[in-house]
């Protein structure tokens, strides 16, 4: 195996004549997941609205709340002359008239909700979508696939001419039978599902980017794509 650039490699592996060309896209922090995690980081450290007005009134409270703790700490210290008691008032006021819950929760609660979503897939971009959540009234999803349970399935099975559909599909699952690609389990679970006959596929035989074909007694079947049936 040699370097061919920082984002780039090929590995030649000697099999019979032709050799296997391997290239990777990206590496590291390149790829998809790295990608996903650092967009959940970059919205748990992003604030959200209601958290930068809670900064805005710790900042303008700050000096309020010190001004009225001195002043309690003051009129208290000369009516009663006992320092301990006027301690005891500046710490109340002070615990009383700060908007620490604010300050403290609000980043809490985005800091949740964005690691929250994550575990179920949804992706926050920041912490003002957590907010905003709360206001929609319609969802679209404009992705394929975004709504499907991660794994194929067989949904609809269209016929031509005479062949009825059970019979397309014992077709299609006798030469998908032993394959572990996703298509082919989904169409031989179709198939046991609905009880087909699985046959014998004869003389197997791949075709490369097209799909493959195979023969039952007398019978030529031919499964794959549309460059295939043309």
């Amino acid at each position: 195996m040699r370097k061919l650039s920082e984002t780039k490699w090929l590995a030649v592996q000697s099999t019979k004549r032709d050799p296997l060309i391997i290239t990777a896209s990206c590496v590291g922090g390149q790829n998809a997941l790295s990608r996903i995690v650092n967009l959940i980081e970059e919205a748990q450290a992003l604030s959200a609205p209601v958290q930068r007005f809670a900064d805005r009134i710790v900042k303008q409270f700050g000096p309020i709340i010190l001004t009225a703790a001195t002043i309690s700490f003051t009129y208290w210290f000369i009516t009663s002359g006992n320092f301990a008691t006027a301690s005891l008032v500046l710490l109340a006021v002070m615990l009383i008239l700060c908007p620490c819950a604010l300050e403290i929760a609000i980043p809490t609660a985005i800091l949740a909700s964005v690691g929250k979503g994550a575990e179920y897939g949804v992706l926050l971009r920041s912490g003002e979508y957590v907010e905003k959540a709360r206001k929609l009234t319609t969802v679209v999803f404009d992705k394929t696939g975004t709504l499907t349970k991660g794994e194929p399935s067989v949904t609809d099975i269209k016929t031509y001419n005479s062949f009825i559909e059970l019979s397309v599909l014992e077709c299609a699952a006798s030469a998908e039978k032993g394959s572990e690609h996703p298509l082919a389990e989904a169409i031989f679970m179709k198939a046991e599902s609905d009880k087909a006959r699985i046959n014998r596929a004869d003389n197997f035989e791949v075709l490369t980017g097209r799909g493959v074909q195979y023969s039952v007694g007398n019978r030529k079947v031919l499964l794959g794509n549309r460059t295939l049936m043309q």
